[in-house]
């Protein structure tokens, strides 16, 4: 084993985990109700049969939640994970060689996830990593993160003021992936290892003032207060035809002066 998963999940989104046998995981379950004895019976029955660190905790906020997981973890690399998401049995093996043959060099090793299930066990015989420059950052998703412990053992976590859960709904991967790349490269892979059902609130960042505002305190927390201003107002001209056709204009406008 040379990586383990650290999935995140919330009350009854226990019960959405779906385990693979080949795979080590650490699951920290965050519980703001009262079945808390409920769920400790569920995990023992339930996760025996695999190889899993089952943590339950009262905070609030997915990424306490991953920092908790970054804090189990043993192995070389931790894969981020969230409870909905399938993972691919057929893929383990090349995982573990990419993680051996770019493990060393890289810090952040970037995953792909198909939302057509039919792609998720297709075979994929050339395996290949790029690059990332600091720009090419911004469209990681945490679910494709595979986080080398070095980065852990150096303090780079999730920014806890970030992320669902907080009055900062998004942002918390593109902060974690800048500070990564600020110790080693980060490398995309064109490995397909998991299966995401379809979505689209992850492309909402304009349909409240707390999401616009979330995307230019991640800017600023980036760049700085200056620059990271000018860089969230070219994010915004970029995105335009969006921001007018969902007649969000004005409120990115009343953001940009506002926060």
């Amino acid at each position: 084993m040379c990586f383990e998963v650290v999935v995140s999940t919330l009350n009854d989104g226990i019960h959405s985990i779906k385990l693979e046998q080949k795979y080590h995981y650490i699951i920290v379950h965050q519980i703001s109700n009262t079945k808390i004895d409920e769920y400790e019976a569920y995990a023992k029955r339930t996760f025996e049969q695999y190889n899993v660190k089952y943590v339950q905790s009262d905070t609030i906020g997915l990424s306490k939640s991953r920092n908790i997981g970054l804090s189990y973890v043993t192995e070389k690399f931790a894969w981020i994970m969230d409870d909905d998401v399938i993972l691919s049995s057929a893929k383990y093996h090349q995982l573990c060689e990419l993680i051996e043959n770019f493990g060393g060099e890289f810090g952040l090793l970037v995953l792909n996830y198909t939302s057509n299930i039919n792609e998720l066990n297709c075979f994929q015989p050339d395996v290949k990593l790029t690059k990332l420059e600091k720009h090419q950052l911004f469209h990681i998703a945490s679910i494709n993160m595979l986080v080398a412990s070095v980065l852990i053992d150096n303090g780079v976590l999730f920014d806890e003021s970030f992320g669902l859960g907080t009055d900062n709904p998004s942002g918390e991967e593109f902060i974690f992936a800048n500070k990564a790349i600020k110790l080693l490269p980060v490398g995309q892979s064109n490995l397909i290892a998991s299966y995401h059902p379809p979505v689209t609130s992850g492309q909402d960042f304009y349909s409240t003032d707390r999401l616009l505002t979330a995307k230019l305190k991640m800017f600023i927390q980036v760049y700085g207060r200056y620059l990271g201003r000018i860089v969230f107002g070219l994010f915004c001209i970029k995105k335009s035809r969006t921001l007018f056709k969902k007649g969000a204009a004005f409120r990115t406008v009343k953001v940009f002066f506002s926060c």
